[in-house]
């Protein structure tokens, strides 16, 4: 609801406005899985389909990137690589971070 409002208020003033997220029409998030080493997206950006694993955990994560990847995009950097950049991302030491995993079903720990 808030998202309607807000689009009407900055078109009406002629910025640009972008949607991300799973119901979104701009960079939109198909899937987040959760692997190995960090969270595998599937997602649609600027009409092309893109597969890569974001090193981060937390759904969340994926939704912080998709939000930094569009400022990013509408300030003039390229969506590759902008992507790209993405495997060098390292987390803050000690938070969020993977630690093991399950030693039956491997799932993170």
């Amino acid at each position: 609801p808030y998202f309607e409002a807000i689009k009407s208020a900055c078109s009406s003033q002629k910025k640009t406005v972008l949607s991300y997220g799973k119901s979104a029409n701009d960079y939109i998030l198909k899937s987040i899985n959760p692997v190995e080493n960090g969270l595998l997206l599937d997602t649609v950006i600027q009409q092309k389909a893109h597969r890569f694993v974001l090193p981060m955990v937390g759904s969340f994560q994926a939704y912080n990137f998709m939000a930094a990847l569009a400022m990013a995009t509408v300030c003039g950097i390229n969506t590759e690589t902008a992507i790209e950049g993405v495997r060098a991302l390292k987390g803050v030491p000690g938070r969020l971070e993977q630690v093991a995993s399950h030693p039956i079903h491997g799932a993170p720990i």
